[in-house]
């Protein structure tokens, strides 16, 4: 004889499945709105080299594929540039360099279907890693919309590896609470070859252990020392690709602090942000007005406060864990002038998404869904028209 409880379980894993091929077909619909909604806006007839996959083929796209050609090699390029080349690491464009191999296709556009299909993922496994935190699937499915209408999601339509690296976060997080230690600290080297940022793995892994040491489980704390293995080996091996290349382990922080599109230097964290947003506000009609000013540290510092009030939000309401990790991102971003790419940055932090989605009023949800929308579609066209787009 069924217990009932067996139908119930039957029940939630059925709904649960719908859900997601629900929210991979809305995933779908979404990147193939964006390049019907790119191509509406962009002068083919001023242009007509370009299309409507090109057109998405902008600012450091050019990078990841030089490295997926040449690696890090100096050959035919320009000093500055080689240079340039040290803030990527390495995985995203070997990922390019070898589905070229298997393939035998654009580069560019090789780059831009391994993001589709990492947004894909991130798709299915960041409804899965909230369902495991909420046993809920309103929020899981919430947390997967706004992440796929965040008005920056347009990233994980490019050749950028925005959409490997949101990707692997969630991995990481995803292996992390199935207690799969060694599958995290995996992903967590696998991030670390993918953004520099991915850094940041390393210090959330302190607090897990440290969290697991306040709650008395000193022996999984030993045990939890090897989330570190791994990492640690990508940030040396990313620290030898400086000195093999450049000549220097650090090579690409000098080049970060001299490059004059970078121009990263530490500051009072946050200060730029608040100095932006106090601008707009003294001066909101010349400041909204003024292209430069927006897409230089306009929007970017709108984003930041934005995922400030965010993760303020969600103290109480999410796991701690998560909390530690947006607050630890976003840290970093803010205590770097010249964010040029915040807004970008601030997409990667995935929290932010639960945290969102935990909101029960429905109007309020609508409300932030449809900016998010008005604010995607807004961006696209800037960006694909060779603007600067973050």
């Amino acid at each position: 004889m069924i217990k009932p409880s067996s139908f119930t379980f039957m029940g939630e894993k059925f709904k649960k499945n719908s859900a997601l091929l629900y929210l991979l077909a809305v995933a779908v619909s979404v990147k193939v709105y964006l390049f019907i909604w790119a191509s509406n806006y962009f002068n083919f007839i001023e242009y007509p080299q370009y299309n409507f996959l090109n057109i998405w083929y902008r600012w450091d796209s050019l990078a990841y594929i030089t490295i997926a050609t040449n690696g890090y090699s100096r050959a035919g390029l320009a000093l500055d540039y080689f240079g340039f080349l040290s803030h990527f690491p390495p995985l995203y464009p070997i990922l390019i360099s070898l589905s070229s191999l298997i393939l035998n296709t654009d580069k560019y556009f090789l780059g831009s279907f391994i993001s589709i299909i990492c947004c894909l993922l991130t798709t299915w496994y960041l409804y899965k890693l909230v369902f495991l935190e909420t046993k809920n699937t309103r929020t899981s499915s919430l947390a997967v919309i706004f992440y796929l209408v965040f008005p920056i999601s347009y990233f994980t339509n490019v050749p950028y590896s925005d959409s490997l690296f949101i990707l692997l976060s969630v991995l990481v997080f995803y292996s992390l609470r199935r207690d799969k230690l060694i599958l995290s600290g995996f992903f967590a080297f696998l991030g670390i070859m993918t953004r520099t940022t991915g850094i940041l793995f390393l210090p959330l892994f302190a607090f897990y252990i440290l969290q697991n040491w306040s709650l008395g489980w000193k022996k999984n704390c030993i045990n939890s020392l090897k989330l570190f293995i791994l990492p640690s080996m990508s940030v040396f091996g990313y620290l030898l690709i400086n000195k093999i290349y450049y000549g220097d382990f650090l090579f690409f922080i000098n080049e970060y602090k001299t490059n004059v599109f970078t121009g990263k230097v530490l500051i009072v964290p946050f200060s730029e942000t608040f100095n932006a947003i106090k601008t707009l506000l003294i001066g909101f009609s010349d400041s909204i007005t003024s292209t430069y000013f927006m897409f230089s540290v306009g929007w970017n510092s709108i984003f930041v406060l934005i995922c400030l009030l965010i993760i303020i939000y969600g103290f109480n309401k999410i796991p701690k864990i998560y909390t530690f990790f947006s607050a630890t991102s976003l840290l970093f971003i803010a205590s770097y002038g010249w964010g040029i790419s915040n807004s970008r940055y601030v997409f990667a932090i995935f929290p932010i998404y639960y945290s969102l989605a935990l909101i029960k009023n429905k109007y309020v949800v609508g409300g932030l869904i449809a900016i998010s929308l008005i604010g995607l579609l807004y961006f696209v066209p800037i960006f694909t028209s060779g603007a600067w787009g973050f």
